[in-house]
């Protein structure tokens, strides 16, 4: 569980680090390039040492913080299924994307909340907690500093298109995800 914890904490302060970075101007490209490089391999250290800290956690006799209620798991899916549409929507800039101006954010968010609801293990509440934790400040830090983006500089067919690519890739990547994807790379069952 430490290790969970010690790369969760390194995760947010990387991120928040390199959102520093982003808006500090007085930085020469040539810095914030060699800075953003630094922060991208401490990031994939500090998620390895989450992987690494969940499957020690998984093999522990902990006592749940919390038994979630069995029902919540449809509501999940459900959730789940609007992250992976909103995660698609960061890479095809349609009318989803100028609603939601981060949909990757929202989607993390959608996402941690789905498995806060139906996992109750104090390594997951580390994870899903803390990557909500982290989502709320990056939240409130764009909204300072956001600027609105416009829909007027693409027509109205190609924002349909992107949106439509958006909820086909999103739902393909769902349904893969469920009935493949999730026990072999996390090594448990969806259902």
């Amino acid at each position: 569980m430490t290790y969970v914890v010690i790369g969760m904490l390194a995760l947010i302060a990387v991120h928040c680090g390199l959102a520093a970075i982003k808006r500090n101007n007085t930085l020469a490209k040539k810095q914030r390039g060699m800075f953003t490089g630094i922060a991208h391999l401490l990031s994939t250290l500090a998620f390895i040492l989450v992987i690494y800290g969940v499957h020690i956690a998984r093999e522990e006799d902990v006592m749940p913080l919390y038994t979630p209620i069995f029902q919540l798991r449809h509501l999940a899916f459900l959730i789940l299924m609007l992250a992976a549409i909103c995660f698609f929507a960061t890479f095809f800039k349609g009318r989803i994307y100028h609603l939601l101006q981060r949909p990757l954010l929202v989607s993390l968010g959608l996402w941690a909340g789905a498995h806060l609801l139906v996992n109750g293990e104090p390594y997951a509440v580390a994870i899903f907690g803390g990557t909500l934790v982290w989502l709320i400040v990056s939240l409130l830090t764009y909204a300072r500093s956001a600027k609105q983006t416009s829909v007027a500089e693409k027509s109205k067919a190609a924002l349909w298109r992107a949106d439509a690519l958006a909820v086909v890739c999103g739902l393909a990547f769902y349904g893969i995800m469920f009935k493949h994807l999730h026990q072999l790379l996390i090594g448990v069952p969806v259902i």
